[in-house]
Parts: structure tokens; C-alpha cells; sequence
């Protein structure tokens, strides 16, 4: 089984050389979707064209892997996260700093 260190390495690893080697903010080489089912980019789409706003995770999850908020964190969205677990809670501070 793998730790869930990790696999947030693993996910950061992959993260990074899918972004050409930038962080945040900066150009991407291609468009990713980070959910299981493409819910981030049906949702760009719906809100394709609106300011950056806010928005609310509710049992959010890991902050990379399969999340559906990560794709509007990268870009701007601001985020209020609400996670019960408190091993994946941990990791946003680490992963999605404000």
C-alpha cells in the first residue's frame, strides 16, 4: 500500500513535469483535468468568462488527486476548504498555500 507522503510526491512529481517544470501561476504547457470524471472542466466551462471567485470543497478529499476544486485553485479561485479526515486536511496547508 502505498503512504500517503508518498503519493504526494508522486502527484507533485507528475504535477510539475506536466507544467514543463513552472509553478504555480506561471504558463502551462498543457491543460489538465485533476477530477475522476472531468467535473473541473465541465464546471470551467459553466463558469467560463466570471472573475475569479470563491469557492467551497465540502469533504474535499486530497488536495490533488482526483479533486474537482484544484484545477480553480491554480487558477486564482479562492478556496474554503472543509475535510474531515484529518490526514488529508494536514496536507492542504503543504499543498494549496494561500
Amino acid at each position: 500500500m502505498i503512504q500517503s507522503d508518498e503519493l504526494t510526491n508522486d502527484i507533485l512529481a507528475r504535477l510539475f513535469a506536466a507544467r514543463g517544470g513552472r509553478s504555480r501561476g506561471g504558463p502551462k504547457s498543457m491543460e489538465l483535468s485533476y477530477a475522476q470524471n472531468l467535473e473541473d472542466h465541465y464546471l470551467s466551462l459553466a463558469f467560463s468568462g466570471q472573475p475569479n471567485r470563491t469557492y467551497i470543497d465540502i469533504g474535499a478529499g486530497h488536495p490533488i488527486a482526483d479533486s474537482v476544486s484544484f484545477w480553480f485553485y491554480e487558477r486564482g479561485w479562492a478556496p474554503i476548504v472543509v475535510e474531515p479526515q484529518p490526514e488529508l486536511a494536514g496536507l492542504y496547508p503543504r499543498l494549496r498555500p494561500a
